[in-house]
């Protein structure tokens, strides 16, 4: 159990209050202000971290991330952007993930991508992607956007297919 003390706390509401926070594992159970002889109730140890100074909010959720990197569009195997690191994620206040392929689905794999998802998983971050990218028909794990879909909980949908994109292959 901790309680997060002194916190400026980002309501769902869209404003700030002062307040405590008191965590369960890793669950948020309450806001509100807690007494230490309330605190003291408690058969186990609690840790008091005092946020002064310090937002409270939300994880938030990107919906389209490039776990194993961009694709290069600017001309080239040079210009290709790298892997993104869970650090970098939890640098921005991101908790949960959806990746992506994109265009290259050449360097740029269905394994690779679930893999970096399942890492993501196993790390305590919440981690999905999608099955596909540019290519038509969608690359998959299975052999099939449905099985894949079925069988495979990471995958929550196809993404990136490209129709109207100049860049798209022509169906």
């Amino acid at each position: 159990i901790k309680i997060l003390t002194n916190a400026d706390c980002y309501l769902p509401e869209g404003n700030f209050i002062r307040a405590d926070v008191l965590v369960v594992g890793s669950k948020l159970c309450a806001i509100g202000t807690f007494s230490k002889d309330w605190i003291s109730k408690f058969p186990v140890s609690v840790e008091t971290i005092d946020c002064e100074n310090f937002f409270v909010a939300p994880g938030l959720i990107d919906p389209h991330l490039h776990l194993s990197g961009g694709s290069g569009e600017g001309g080239g195997f040079f210009s290709q952007s790298p892997q993104v690191l869970v650090s970098e994620c939890l640098f921005g206040g991101v908790t949960t993930v959806v990746g992506t392929l994109g265009v290259d689905t050449t360097t740029k794999t269905m394994p690779d991508l679930l893999a970096k998802v399942k890492a993501y998983n196993e790390i305590g971050l919440k981690a999905y992607c999608y099955v596909g990218g540019y290519d038509i028909p969608p690359k998959t794990i299975t052999g099939s956007v449905r099985d894949d879909l079925i069988f495979i909980p990471e995958i929550i949908g196809v993404g990136e297919l490209a129709i109207a994109d100049g860049r798209a292959p022509e169906p």
